[in-house]
C-alpha cells in the first residue's frame, strides 16, 4: 500500500457508522455530541502541519494521520484519565496503544523498516524526540531511508499535534462549549503550555473563530503561570521507557 492509501484507510475508520467517539455536552442540555468529524479534522490538520514543519516523508505523514488511532477502536482504547498525577501516564499509554493498533492493522502491507519508523513516531507524538540532559535533540537516523533525524521528525509531529489540537478541538470543535471554562483553560494549558516556541508562534498567528476560545485564550495568557504546570521531562521519559515494551 502507498502512503496516501494508508492515510485514507486511517481516516475512513473514523467514518464508520458504528463508531461513537463522544463527549457529553453537560454544559448545555445533556445532548451527546459526536466527535468523529473532529477526530478526522484533527488528523488531517496534523498531517498538514507536520508536512509543513518537517517535509513530505511517508513515515511522518502516516504517523501523523494515525497518531490518535486508538480512539477509533473503543473496545481497546486506553481509558481517559484526567487527574494531573496520572494524565501523562494516560497520554503515553494512549500513544503506545495507537502505535500497536496501527502495527496490527498494517504489518502485512508496509515495509518492516518503514513500519519501525512509523510506530516510533506515533509512540512519541505526545513527547517529541529524545533529548540529552541539556534538552538538545539526539540524532537517530530513520530506519527506512537513512536520510533524516527521526528525533527531529518526532519533535515536529508533537508540534503539529499541539497546533492541530488547538485548532480542531478548541476552535472548530464543541469541546469548550460542552465542558465549560475550566476545561477550556486546562486544554489550552495542555496544547499551548507544552508547545515549543515555534509552535506557540504559529498558534498565536491563527485567527480564532470561536468567541469563547478567544476570551479564554486571553484569560490563559494573563494566568499562564498559574494554569500551566511545569513539565518534568525526565519523569515523562522514564514513564515512556517503562510503558514501551516493544
Amino acid at each position: 500500500m502507498g502512503a496516501e492509501q494508508i492515510i485514507e484507510t486511517i481516516w475512513k475508520k473514523y467514518e464508520e457508522p458504528s463508531l461513537r467517539i463522544t463527549i457529553k455536552a453537560t454544559a448545555k442540555n445533556n445532548e451527546e455530541v459526536l466527535m468523529n468529524e473532529y477526530e478526522t479534522l484533527h488528523s488531517k490538520l496534523i498531517v498538514e502541519w507536520a508536512t509543513k514543519l518537517f517535509g513530505d516523508q511517508d513515515a511522518v505523514r502516516i504517523a501523523a494521520a494515525a497518531h490518535d488511532w486508538d480512539r477509533a477502536f473503543p473496545d481497546i482504547r486506553v481509558p481517559f484519565e484526567s487527574s494531573p498525577e496520572k494524565y501523562w501516564d494516560y497520554k503515553i499509554a494512549h500513544a503506545i496503544n495507537s502505535a500497536n493498533i496501527f502495527y496490527d492493522n498494517f504489518k502485512e502491507s508496509i515495509n518492516p523498516q518503514l513500519m519501525k519508523d512509523i510506530t516510533y513516531l506515533i509512540k512519541r507524538h505526545e513527547i517529541g524526540g529524545r533529548k540529552n540532559s541539556d534538552r538538545k535533540l539526539l540524532f537517530t537516523p530513520d530506519s527506512y531511508s537513512n536520510s533524516y533525524n527521526i528525533e527531529d521528525a518526532a519533535e515536529k509531529i508533537q508540534m503539529a499535534d499541539s497546533i492541530s489540537g488547538f485548532i480542531a478541538f478548541l476552535d472548530k470543535g464543541p469541546a469548550i462549549e460542552a465542558r465549560g471554562d475550566k476545561y477550556g483553560l486546562k486544554k489550552i494549558g495542555f496544547y499551548y503550555g507544552r508547545a515549543m516556541p515555534e509552535a506557540r508562534e504559529i498558534i498565536d498567528s491563527q485567527k480564532i473563530t470561536n468567541p469563547l476560545l478567544n476570551r479564554l485564550f486571553k484569560e490563559y495568557k494573563q494566568k499562564q503561570s498559574e494554569i500551566t504546570q511545569d513539565i518534568d521531562y525526565q519523569s515523562i521519559e522514564d514513564k515512556f521507557n517503562k510503558l514501551d515494551k516493544k
